[in-house]
């Protein structure tokens, strides 16, 4: 822990943990009366409450959150019964790169908006195909080409819908 400025008109400092600035502290928690390490992790914890919404109930939201923005062809299979490292998948197509990265900023400000848990970003340079691990939702972003050449809508063929429109061909 490495403690930034201090306020002596207020008798407080700032603490730095995990990259984050943390709000000022009361020296008197300093000093020992209540443990800084309980306190910190108590305003940890507050500060990074992610939903409890059910894995469906989630993909509702980012499904409205894609519908926003336009999003095309949408599919969500339900995983939870499927060995896997996640319980839904959102498959969906942008209609350029430039889309597709904006369809991922609007998801993940969304989910910050809404307390839900973001764990990584992949192709979102490129933008042929942008993975978002939401941590029990896979949103995965493509373009027509790439979405008809990795075709991962038939990975899953035992799989549950939870939601689709897409256009039939």
């Amino acid at each position: 822990m490495v403690y930034h400025g201090t306020s002596k008109q207020y008798g407080k400092r700032e603490a730095r943990c995990c990259d984050e600035t943390l709000p000022l502290i009361p020296d008197a928690c300093l000093r020992g009366n209540v443990g800084i390490t309980a306190l910190i992790q108590i305003m940890h914890a507050k500060k990074y409450a992610y939903s409890n919404l059910p894995t469906q109930e989630k993909v509702k939201y980012i499904i409205s959150w894609l519908i926003d923005k336009k999003a095309m062809d949408m599919v969500a299979l339900d995983l939870s019964r499927e060995a896997g490292p996640t319980e839904a998948v959102i498959i969906v197509t942008a209609n350029s790169a430039r889309h597709g990265q904006g369809l991922a900023d609007h998801i993940l400000q969304s989910a910050r908006n809404d307390n839900f848990e973001y764990m990584n970003m992949e192709g979102y340079i490129v933008g042929q195909w942008i993975l978002l691990d939401l941590n029990d939702v896979v949103v995965h972003i493509f373009q027509p080409e790439s979405r008809q050449f990795f075709r991962l809508d038939e990975l899953w063929p035992s799989a549950g819908i939870l939601a689709d429109t897409r256009k039939e061909i």
